[in-house]
């Protein structure tokens, strides 16, 4: 089976290390490709051909982990090659709308799965009436990863009219969260409607954060209950965003579970090394029984 992956070596190097470990234990040629090479032609009254410089793209299948920078040209490239009978796992326009912590959150709720509580905000924070969302509070940007550029702060800062620094309007709205008090947090990762990997996170000395990109450590989950609402919530989530495979992040309150996020391109290295799952490999597994329905 042949699988492109598009990514670039650089970005998240260690989850590339993954794919290529579990590529090179089964019958899969990985070919790595950065989307900016990527070319479709559209001749006159002819089919569309996808191309990489000024060879045809040849796929069994395709995961993609980097498009965001060349979406205009990535996603119409992804469509023609499923229309074209390619696997593509991970529909991009879904995959894209799991990056929009706003829109991921709505759908969410509108399945009635249990999130965390949460006030999108485009104006000013000193505006926000903050009486009900607890003494402290979580500030995070709608889009973003591994914990970067998320805050916390007293909720009475808000309320005395003072902003909480600068934020890049790039960024799109704020997102307000009440501190969930807990020393841990829970990464799933979900892969053809089955939890493959349930790990909870602890953060490092000195940061209350508890992404392993930030120091982060990962363990199994022992309390049976707390494991078992975790996974049918996870595998609900990402069902319900439409989605082949995901990472899902759950915050616990009062031993509940709650949907933070979901994303198509979520980390999944911590939980291979936390828990000795292969991840990767389960997505290539995946993929190959994709390619031979």
């Amino acid at each position: 089976m042949r699988v492109v992956l598009l990514s670039y070596a650089e970005v998240l190097p260690d989850a590339l290390a993954s794919w290529r470990r579990a590529a090179a234990a089964r019958p899969v040629e990985l070919v790595e490709v950065e989307p900016h090479l990527l070319r479709l032609h559209l001749p006159d009254r002819a089919a569309p051909r996808v191309l990489v410089g000024s060879d045809v793209l040849r796929a069994d299948a395709v995961v993609h982990r980097t498009v965001q920078p060349y979406r205009s040209l990535v996603q119409p490239v992804l469509e023609v090659l499923a229309a074209q009978g390619t696997v593509v796992l991970n529909d991009v326009g879904r995959a894209l709308l799991s990056r929009s912590k706003v829109r991921t959150l709505l759908r969410l709720a509108e399945l009635g799965l249990p999130t965390v509580p949460t006030t999108a905000v485009a104006g000013p924070l000193s505006a926000l009436d903050v009486r009900d969302l607890g003494a402290d509070l979580v500030l995070k940007p709608s889009s973003g990863a591994q914990g970067r550029d998320v805050r916390r702060i007293p909720a009475r800062e808000l309320g005395d009219g003072r902003e909480p620094g600068p934020w890049s309007a790039s960024d799109g709205p704020t997102l307000v969260q009440p501190l969930v008090r807990s020393p841990f947090d829970l990464r799933a990762y979900v892969v053809g409607g089955t939890c493959v990997a349930l790990g909870q996170r602890w953060h490092a000395p000195g940061d209350w954060r508890c992404n392993v990109a930030l120091g982060g450590t990962v363990t199994p989950v022992d309390d049976d209950v707390l494991r078992a609402r975790a996974e049918q919530l996870a595998v609900a989530a990402v069902d319900g965003l439409g989605l082949d495979h995901a990472a899902v992040d759950l915050l616990v309150d009062d031993g509940q579970p709650l949907l933070s996020e979901v994303d198509a391109w979520g980390g999944f290295v911590g939980l291979e090394g936390g828990l000795g799952v292969d991840v990767a490999g389960r997505v290539l597994d995946l993929a190959a029984s994709r390619t031979h329905a």
